[in-house]
């Protein structure tokens, strides 16, 4: 290994971004005050964020393995920081 920080630095990334999918709950009582939204409805959504991030772990975890993971790791990372920074409503 040359560089073990990096390394780490990109797993807690992709730590982080799977973390992200779990603070949905966060969401979903302003949700429902806003909208008027069921809990239910709600929970839709992140069925599907939880199905897509297993679909794509399994489908493209062969790909990572074989086509420099560490690579795909900082992709992903950097991916997701601009789809978050692109989102807030104070950009």
């Amino acid at each position: 290994m040359k560089n073990r920080w990096l390394i780490a630095a990109s797993a807690v990334g992709i730590h982080l971004c799977i973390g992200s999918v779990y603070a949905w709950s966060v969401f979903n009582l302003p949700l429902e005050n806003a909208f008027g939204w069921a809990k239910s409805d709600i929970a839709i959504t992140f069925s599907l964020a939880i199905f897509f991030l297993g679909m794509s772990a399994a489908v493209f975890g062969a790909f990572c393995r074989a086509l420099w993971p560490t690579y795909f790791r900082y992709g992903r990372c950097s991916l997701l920081g601009y789809w978050s920074y692109s989102r807030q409503s104070w950009c």
